[in-house]
């Protein structure tokens, strides 16, 4: 099967709510790229064997698509949790801190500061 054969099977999702049109699945940013699934690269081997097989492209953002670039998963629910692990550990350090701010803490240890023009 030819890549231009393999493309064909695939169909686009569409968002279901008005303000979700344009959003990547994956983290809701601007999509503009996509994904597939399962990956194109990958079409031969998850269609050995199945009788349905659903191949959906699906929005995505730059990010999470470099993200899903190296991940062999095939279904779609799949695809979304190895995305959200890669977000959770390229952000951890900064979710810490911000986890950690405490409000009133914060603003006891700011100094005042006076601006002049």
């Amino acid at each position: 099967m030819e890549n231009s054969e393999i493309k064909d099977e695939y169909s686009p999702i569409h968002a279901a709510d008005s303000k979700d049109f344009g959003c990547c699945y994956y983290c809701g940013c601007e999509a503009d790229r996509q994904d597939h699934s399962p990956p194109i690269k990958h079409f031969l081997f998850y269609s050995m064997g199945m009788d349905e097989l659903t191949c959906m492209i699906i929005p995505a953002c730059k990010e999470c698509r470099d993200f899903l670039l190296d991940c062999k998963e095939g279904k779609l629910d799949d695809r979304f949790d190895y995305v959200k692990k890669r977000i959770a550990k390229k952000y951890r350090r900064a979710l810490n801190i911000y986890h950690s701010w405490q409000h009133d803490d914060a603003l006891d240890e700011m100094s005042a500061v006076s601006y002049t023009h």
